[in-house]
Protein backbone atom coordinates (compact mmCIF):
# COMPACT_ATOMS: atom_id res chain seq x y z
CA UNK A 1 0.00 0.00 0.00
CA UNK A 2 0.99 3.57 -0.48
CA UNK A 3 -0.10 6.58 1.49
CA UNK A 4 -2.85 8.96 0.38
CA UNK A 5 -3.79 8.42 -3.26
CA UNK A 6 -2.26 5.02 -3.89
CA UNK A 7 -1.62 1.59 -2.40
CA UNK A 8 -1.44 -2.16 -2.97
CA UNK A 9 -3.35 -4.78 -1.02
CA UNK A 10 -5.42 -7.94 -1.39
CA UNK A 11 -7.91 -9.51 1.01
CA UNK A 12 -6.39 -12.60 2.56
CA UNK A 13 -8.01 -15.96 1.89
CA UNK A 14 -7.71 -19.31 3.68
CA UNK A 15 -4.73 -20.39 1.66
CA UNK A 16 -1.08 -19.45 1.57
CA UNK A 17 -0.73 -15.79 2.45
CA UNK A 18 2.25 -13.53 2.74
CA UNK A 19 2.25 -9.97 4.05
CA UNK A 20 5.28 -7.85 3.16
CA UNK A 21 5.58 -4.54 5.02
CA UNK A 22 7.94 -1.68 4.32
CA UNK A 23 10.49 -1.01 7.04
CA UNK A 24 9.10 2.52 7.44
CA UNK A 25 5.85 1.25 8.99
CA UNK A 26 5.27 -1.48 11.54
CA UNK A 27 2.07 -3.56 11.47
CA UNK A 28 -0.19 -3.11 14.45
CA UNK A 29 0.12 -5.97 17.00
CA UNK A 30 -3.61 -6.77 16.58
CA UNK A 31 -3.21 -7.01 12.79
CA UNK A 32 -0.11 -9.19 13.12
CA UNK A 33 -2.00 -11.50 15.52
CA UNK A 34 -4.98 -11.78 13.16
CA UNK A 35 -2.76 -12.64 10.18
CA UNK A 36 -0.86 -15.33 12.03
CA UNK A 37 -3.69 -16.83 14.12
CA UNK A 38 -6.57 -16.76 11.60
CA UNK A 39 -4.77 -17.10 8.27
CA UNK A 40 -1.42 -18.70 9.07
CA UNK A 41 0.20 -15.89 7.13
CA UNK A 42 3.90 -15.23 6.90
CA UNK A 43 4.84 -11.70 7.87
CA UNK A 44 8.00 -10.08 6.56
CA UNK A 45 9.58 -6.63 6.31
CA UNK A 46 11.20 -5.23 3.19
CA UNK A 47 12.68 -2.01 1.87
CA UNK A 48 10.66 -0.73 -1.09
CA UNK A 49 12.89 2.31 -1.58
CA UNK A 50 14.91 2.56 -4.76
CA UNK A 51 12.54 0.37 -6.76
CA UNK A 52 12.38 -2.54 -4.33
CA UNK A 53 14.08 -5.02 -6.71
CA UNK A 54 15.15 -7.25 -3.81
CA UNK A 55 11.61 -7.18 -2.36
CA UNK A 56 10.18 -8.10 -5.78
CA UNK A 57 12.55 -11.05 -6.05
CA UNK A 58 11.55 -12.25 -2.58
CA UNK A 59 7.86 -12.03 -3.46
CA UNK A 60 8.42 -13.93 -6.70
CA UNK A 61 10.32 -16.68 -4.90
CA UNK A 62 7.47 -16.97 -2.37
CA UNK A 63 4.81 -17.26 -5.10
CA UNK A 64 6.94 -19.73 -7.08
CA UNK A 65 7.36 -21.93 -4.01
CA UNK A 66 3.68 -21.89 -2.98
CA UNK A 67 2.41 -22.68 -6.51
CA UNK A 68 4.87 -25.55 -7.07
CA UNK A 69 6.61 -23.58 -9.82
CA UNK A 70 3.46 -23.01 -11.91
CA UNK A 71 3.69 -19.25 -11.35
CA UNK A 72 7.37 -18.30 -11.12
CA UNK A 73 6.73 -14.55 -11.11
CA UNK A 74 3.92 -12.27 -9.95
CA UNK A 75 5.78 -8.95 -10.20
CA UNK A 76 8.38 -7.89 -12.75
CA UNK A 77 11.65 -7.40 -10.89
CA UNK A 78 12.84 -5.16 -13.74
CA UNK A 79 9.99 -2.70 -13.15
CA UNK A 80 10.56 -0.70 -9.97
CA UNK A 81 7.95 -0.60 -7.23
CA UNK A 82 6.62 2.80 -6.31
CA UNK A 83 8.89 4.10 -3.55
CA UNK A 84 5.78 5.11 -1.59
CA UNK A 85 4.60 1.49 -1.37
CA UNK A 86 3.99 0.59 2.27
CA UNK A 87 2.56 -2.94 2.11
CA UNK A 88 1.99 -5.79 -0.32
CA UNK A 89 -0.32 -8.70 0.52
CA UNK A 90 0.09 -11.90 -1.50
CA UNK A 91 -2.31 -14.84 -1.66
CA UNK A 92 -1.87 -18.13 -3.53
CA UNK A 93 -4.19 -21.06 -4.21
CA UNK A 94 -2.79 -24.34 -5.56
CA UNK A 95 -4.73 -27.42 -6.75
CA UNK A 96 -3.48 -30.68 -8.22
CA UNK A 97 -5.97 -33.47 -8.87
CA UNK A 98 -5.61 -36.78 -10.69
CA UNK A 99 -8.68 -38.06 -12.51
CA UNK A 100 -10.67 -40.80 -10.82
CA UNK A 101 -10.46 -42.48 -14.25
CA UNK A 102 -7.57 -41.26 -16.37
CA UNK A 103 -7.84 -40.59 -20.07
CA UNK A 104 -5.93 -43.15 -22.14
CA UNK A 105 -3.20 -41.24 -24.04
CA UNK A 106 -3.52 -43.79 -26.87
CA UNK A 107 -7.03 -42.44 -27.54
CA UNK A 108 -5.91 -38.79 -27.72
CA UNK A 109 -6.07 -37.57 -31.30
CA UNK A 110 -5.85 -34.35 -33.25
CA UNK A 111 -9.24 -32.77 -33.83
CA UNK A 112 -10.69 -29.40 -34.85
CA UNK A 113 -11.74 -26.86 -32.24
CA UNK A 114 -14.06 -24.13 -33.59
CA UNK A 115 -13.21 -20.82 -31.95
CA UNK A 116 -15.46 -17.78 -31.79
CA UNK A 117 -15.40 -16.04 -35.15
CA UNK A 118 -15.20 -19.26 -37.17
CA UNK A 119 -11.46 -19.93 -37.03
CA UNK A 120 -10.55 -23.59 -36.48
CA UNK A 121 -7.65 -24.81 -34.40
CA UNK A 122 -6.15 -28.30 -34.31
CA UNK A 123 -6.04 -29.53 -30.71
CA UNK A 124 -5.08 -32.73 -28.90
CA UNK A 125 -8.53 -34.12 -28.02
CA UNK A 126 -8.60 -36.54 -25.08
CA UNK A 127 -11.41 -39.13 -25.04
CA UNK A 128 -12.89 -41.58 -22.57
CA UNK A 129 -16.14 -43.36 -21.75
CA UNK A 130 -17.87 -44.02 -18.44
CA UNK A 131 -20.78 -43.06 -16.25
CA UNK A 132 -20.80 -39.40 -15.23
CA UNK A 133 -23.31 -36.84 -13.92
CA UNK A 134 -24.72 -35.25 -17.08
CA UNK A 135 -27.42 -32.78 -18.14
CA UNK A 136 -28.57 -31.52 -21.54
CA UNK A 137 -30.95 -28.59 -22.01
CA UNK A 138 -31.93 -26.45 -24.97
CA UNK A 139 -29.20 -23.97 -23.99
CA UNK A 140 -26.29 -26.07 -22.81
CA UNK A 141 -24.83 -29.47 -22.00
CA UNK A 142 -23.01 -30.12 -18.72
CA UNK A 143 -20.96 -32.98 -17.29
CA UNK A 144 -18.93 -33.55 -14.10
CA UNK A 145 -15.65 -35.47 -14.03
CA UNK A 146 -14.45 -36.56 -10.57
CA UNK A 147 -10.91 -36.33 -9.21
CA UNK A 148 -9.34 -38.89 -6.90
CA UNK A 149 -10.66 -42.16 -5.55
CA UNK A 150 -13.36 -40.52 -3.45
CA UNK A 151 -14.30 -37.77 -5.89
CA UNK A 152 -13.95 -35.04 -3.29
CA UNK A 153 -13.24 -32.56 -6.06
CA UNK A 154 -14.62 -32.52 -9.58
CA UNK A 155 -14.40 -30.67 -12.86
CA UNK A 156 -17.64 -29.16 -14.11
CA UNK A 157 -17.79 -28.62 -17.89
CA UNK A 158 -20.57 -26.59 -19.48
CA UNK A 159 -20.82 -26.47 -23.29
CA UNK A 160 -23.15 -23.92 -24.93
CA UNK A 161 -25.68 -25.20 -27.45
CA UNK A 162 -24.67 -24.50 -31.03
CA UNK A 163 -25.43 -20.91 -31.89
CA UNK A 164 -24.73 -19.71 -28.36
CA UNK A 165 -21.51 -18.60 -26.70
CA UNK A 166 -20.20 -18.91 -23.18
CA UNK A 167 -21.19 -15.31 -22.46
CA UNK A 168 -24.80 -16.19 -23.36
CA UNK A 169 -24.77 -18.74 -20.53
CA UNK A 170 -23.97 -16.28 -17.74
CA UNK A 171 -27.61 -16.22 -16.53
CA UNK A 172 -27.64 -20.05 -16.52
CA UNK A 173 -24.35 -20.23 -14.62
CA UNK A 174 -25.66 -17.76 -12.06
CA UNK A 175 -28.58 -20.18 -11.46
CA UNK A 176 -26.28 -23.19 -11.03
CA UNK A 177 -27.63 -23.98 -7.56
CA UNK A 178 -31.08 -24.37 -9.11
CA UNK A 179 -30.13 -26.93 -11.77
CA UNK A 180 -27.04 -28.70 -10.45
CA UNK A 181 -29.14 -31.49 -8.86
CA UNK A 182 -30.51 -32.28 -12.33
CA UNK A 183 -27.10 -33.69 -13.26
CA UNK A 184 -27.80 -37.44 -13.30
CA UNK A 185 -25.30 -40.28 -13.69
CA UNK A 186 -25.48 -41.60 -17.25
CA UNK A 187 -23.30 -43.70 -19.52
CA UNK A 188 -21.58 -41.75 -22.22
CA UNK A 189 -18.34 -40.43 -23.65
CA UNK A 190 -16.36 -37.26 -23.04
CA UNK A 191 -13.98 -35.57 -25.46
CA UNK A 192 -11.95 -32.75 -23.95
CA UNK A 193 -9.00 -30.75 -25.32
CA UNK A 194 -5.67 -31.10 -23.57
CA UNK A 195 -4.60 -27.59 -22.69
CA UNK A 196 -2.65 -25.24 -20.50
CA UNK A 197 -4.02 -21.76 -19.91
CA UNK A 198 -2.39 -18.77 -18.23
CA UNK A 199 -4.19 -15.50 -17.55
CA UNK A 200 -2.90 -12.33 -15.93
CA UNK A 201 -5.59 -9.80 -14.98
CA UNK A 202 -5.85 -6.44 -13.27
CA UNK A 203 -8.94 -6.67 -11.07
CA UNK A 204 -9.38 -3.01 -10.10
CA UNK A 205 -12.36 -2.29 -12.33
CA UNK A 206 -14.15 -5.64 -11.86
CA UNK A 207 -13.92 -5.14 -8.08
CA UNK A 208 -15.28 -1.59 -8.40
CA UNK A 209 -18.20 -2.91 -10.48
CA UNK A 210 -18.91 -5.47 -7.77
CA UNK A 211 -19.26 -2.63 -5.28
CA UNK A 212 -15.76 -2.45 -3.81
CA UNK A 213 -15.32 1.26 -4.52
CA UNK A 214 -14.34 2.85 -1.25
CA UNK A 215 -11.14 0.80 -0.97
CA UNK A 216 -9.82 2.43 -4.15
CA UNK A 217 -10.78 5.99 -3.18
CA UNK A 218 -9.26 8.63 -0.88
CA UNK A 219 -10.55 8.13 2.62
CA UNK A 220 -10.43 4.32 2.51
CA UNK A 221 -10.04 3.00 6.04
CA UNK A 222 -7.03 0.68 6.43
CA UNK A 223 -6.05 2.18 9.78
CA UNK A 224 -6.19 -1.22 11.45
CA UNK A 225 -3.13 -2.43 9.53
CA UNK A 226 -0.15 -0.19 10.18
CA UNK A 227 1.02 1.99 13.03
CA UNK A 228 0.31 5.67 12.65
CA UNK A 229 -3.01 5.03 10.85
CA UNK A 230 -1.63 6.06 7.43
CA UNK A 231 -4.08 7.28 4.82
CA UNK A 232 -4.07 4.30 2.44
CA UNK A 233 -6.07 3.16 -0.56
CA UNK A 234 -5.77 0.35 -3.07
CA UNK A 235 -4.16 1.16 -6.40
CA UNK A 236 -3.62 -2.30 -7.88
CA UNK A 237 -5.17 -5.75 -7.53
CA UNK A 238 -3.36 -8.17 -9.81
CA UNK A 239 -4.15 -11.85 -10.32
CA UNK A 240 -2.35 -14.52 -12.31
CA UNK A 241 -3.90 -17.94 -12.93
CA UNK A 242 -2.39 -21.04 -14.57
CA UNK A 243 -4.53 -24.11 -15.32
CA UNK A 244 -3.33 -27.32 -16.96
CA UNK A 245 -5.60 -30.22 -17.98
CA UNK A 246 -4.15 -33.44 -19.42
CA UNK A 247 -4.75 -37.20 -19.47
CA UNK A 248 -3.63 -37.66 -15.86
CA UNK A 249 -5.62 -34.85 -14.30
CA UNK A 250 -5.62 -31.14 -13.57
CA UNK A 251 -3.08 -28.83 -12.02
CA UNK A 252 -4.01 -25.29 -11.21
CA UNK A 253 -2.55 -22.34 -9.38
CA UNK A 254 -3.59 -18.78 -8.73
CA UNK A 255 -1.67 -15.93 -7.20
CA UNK A 256 -3.18 -12.61 -6.29
CA UNK A 257 -1.34 -9.45 -5.45
CA UNK A 258 -3.08 -6.24 -4.10
CA UNK A 259 0.68 -4.15 -4.39
CA UNK A 260 -20.37 -39.13 -8.75
CA UNK A 261 -21.26 -42.33 -9.24
CA UNK A 262 -24.41 -44.31 -9.10
CA UNK A 263 -27.34 -45.18 -11.32
CA UNK A 264 -27.78 -47.88 -13.90
CA UNK A 265 -26.75 -46.64 -17.34
CA UNK A 266 -29.56 -45.48 -19.62
CA UNK A 267 -30.19 -46.95 -23.05
CA UNK A 268 -29.34 -43.66 -24.73
CA UNK A 269 -25.71 -42.75 -23.92
CA UNK A 270 -24.61 -39.13 -24.18
CA UNK A 271 -21.69 -37.78 -26.17
CA UNK A 272 -20.09 -34.68 -24.69
CA UNK A 273 -17.59 -33.14 -27.08
CA UNK A 274 -15.90 -29.88 -26.12
CA UNK A 275 -14.94 -28.83 -29.64
CA UNK A 276 -15.87 -25.17 -29.22
CA UNK A 277 -15.52 -22.59 -26.40
CA UNK A 278 -16.75 -23.91 -23.06
CA UNK A 279 -16.97 -23.02 -19.38
CA UNK A 280 -15.22 -24.97 -16.65
CA UNK A 281 -15.04 -24.91 -12.87
CA UNK A 282 -13.10 -26.97 -10.36
CA UNK A 283 -15.52 -27.46 -7.49
CA UNK A 284 -15.42 -28.79 -3.96
CA UNK A 285 -17.61 -31.92 -3.81
CA UNK A 286 -18.74 -31.14 -0.26
CA UNK A 287 -19.45 -27.43 -0.22
CA UNK A 288 -20.01 -27.04 -3.97
CA UNK A 289 -17.72 -24.00 -3.95
CA UNK A 290 -15.95 -23.18 -7.20
CA UNK A 291 -12.20 -23.05 -6.55
CA UNK A 292 -11.23 -22.13 -10.10
CA UNK A 293 -13.51 -21.13 -12.97
CA UNK A 294 -13.10 -19.77 -16.45
CA UNK A 295 -13.80 -19.89 -20.14
CA UNK A 296 -11.62 -21.84 -22.56
CA UNK A 297 -11.82 -20.17 -25.95
CA UNK A 298 -8.48 -21.12 -27.49
CA UNK A 299 -6.90 -24.28 -26.04
CA UNK A 300 -3.11 -24.29 -26.04
CA UNK A 301 -1.55 -27.72 -25.63
CA UNK A 302 0.41 -27.95 -22.40
CA UNK A 303 2.18 -31.19 -23.35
Amino acid sequence: MRPARRGWSQPAAKSDVDDVHDVRREPLPSYRKTLQADYGAELETADFAGGGAEAAERMNRWVDRHTEGMIPQIVDSNEPLDPETLAVLLNTVYFKGGWQDEFDPARTEQAAFAMDGGERLDVAMMQRGGSYPHLRTERFEAVRLPYGLKGGYRLLLVLPARGLGVDDLLPDLERYEEWQDELQAKAGSVALPRFKAAVRSVLNEPLRQLGMRQAFAPGADFGGMLEGSPDLQLSLVLQQVVLEVNEKGTEAAAATLMAEGGAAPPSDPFEFRADRPFFLAIEDGVSGAWLFLGRIGRPADGA
